[in-house]
């Protein structure tokens, strides 16, 4: 049985095909990164069983489809990474709502999705509710 501190992150690996949503019995998980391979097909709807994550990072993969609003269940959430996939669709108002009311980082592609946390702050391709990744420079005031 994993510790409820549990990480698991296999990101920047070379990882292929679905995520199983059988992932979501891990339910003790703080940390889930699958983050940079070429994992494909739709993100299991399950996941939004895993009540410990507080990070969940599945950018830079070729998942499709809608976000499942069974993302907003999870409250303990505070970085959730979705950007540099293939969605569509809409990210929905119980997503948007952990931005809203846990200031949970939300990273979409505004280009490809209608975000509905977005509307008025999305300038270009992305969403500026995470400002990772962006090559910033300057001092911080």
């Amino acid at each position: 049985m994993l510790s409820p501190t549990a990480l698991f992150g296999v990101g920047r690996n070379q990882l292929i095909g679905p995520i199983p949503s059988e992932i979501a019995n891990m339910v003790d998980l703080t940390a889930l990164g699958l983050e940079r391979n070429r994992l494909t097909g739709y993100l299991p709807p399950e996941l939004g069983n895993m009540s410990a994550l507080r990070y969940l990072a599945v950018d830079y993969n070729d998942l499709r489809g809608e976000a499942p609003s069974s993302l907003g269940q999870l409250v303990n959430l505070r970085n959730l990474k979705l950007n540099q996939n293939a969605f569509t669709g809409t990210i929905g108002p119980q997503i948007c709502s952990l931005a809203t009311s846990r200031n949970t980082l939300i990273s979409v592609d505004c280009a490809e999705v209608s975000c509905t946390c977005c509307v008025g702050c999305c300038t270009g391709t992305s969403c500026p509710l995470d400002w990772g990744d962006r090559n910033l420079r300057g001092k911080l005031n």
